[in-house]
């Protein structure tokens, strides 16, 4: 199942210390049919587009689009998909990940999941079970301050929820921020993470 792919990833991602996970999306024939001729309409897969924006959106995700298409047609798609809220990250490469005494990232680059039709990925049924696997697994936290330090936590740091609905980001707990009995500042903190990233 092509959710044991993300399974291992992120299991890779944490053993590891990583900060985030590589996906390489394959074009045509898994995000959208095949193309023959310049002039066909874009028919993307159902469940392609959400679950992009969806992994887009992730700030542990980055994305590539891993693509034979020339790159004078790919700007086309790739507006398409912008307008839809989805960015990809690369083209063909991932320049964050370089060679070592082990790999040579230099003619493959590296990638923790590939989806690709070629590589069995099915477009009709995939989609949606990494779509249903985010929603289950992870909370999608919307764009939110810290209430210490105003800054975007869920963009730029992890996140803790207050009883209260609160937002403190872990920033503000590593550099000394204190619970106490009641909570902090105005509720209490229920998550054990952040007790623990707070003592």
């Amino acid at each position: 199942m092509i959710t044991d792919a993300f399974v291992q990833a992120y299991k890779i991602m944490n053993q590891r210390n990583w900060d985030y996970i590589y996906i390489a999306v394959d074009l045509h024939g898994t995000i959208c049919t095949g193309l023959y001729t310049n002039n066909q309409n874009i028919n993307f897969y159902p469940d392609a587009i959400k679950t992009l924006s969806l992994l887009s959106n992730r700030k542990e995700v980055k994305l590539i689009l891993f693509t034979s298409t020339y790159q004078k047609d790919v700007a086309r798609y790739l507006n398409i998909m912008m307008e839809k809220d989805i960015n990809f990250d690369y083209l063909n490469e991932n320049l964050e990940c370089q060679s070592t005494e082990l790999a040579d990232f230099s003619t493959k680059f590296y990638f923790s999941v590939l989806l690709d039709d070629k590589a069995g990925f099915n477009p009709e049924i995939d989609w949606t079970l990494i779509y249903d696997y985010y929603q289950h697994h992870f909370a999608i936290l919307p764009k939110i301050e810290c209430v210490i330090c105003g800054n975007d936590a869920n963009k730029q740091y992890d996140v803790e929820r207050t009883s209260c609905h609160k937002f403190v980001c872990n920033l503000c707990c590593s550099s000394g921020f204190q619970l106490n009995p009641d909570g902090c500042i105005v509720c209490r903190l229920v998550t054990e993470k952040l007790v623990k990233n707070t003592v």
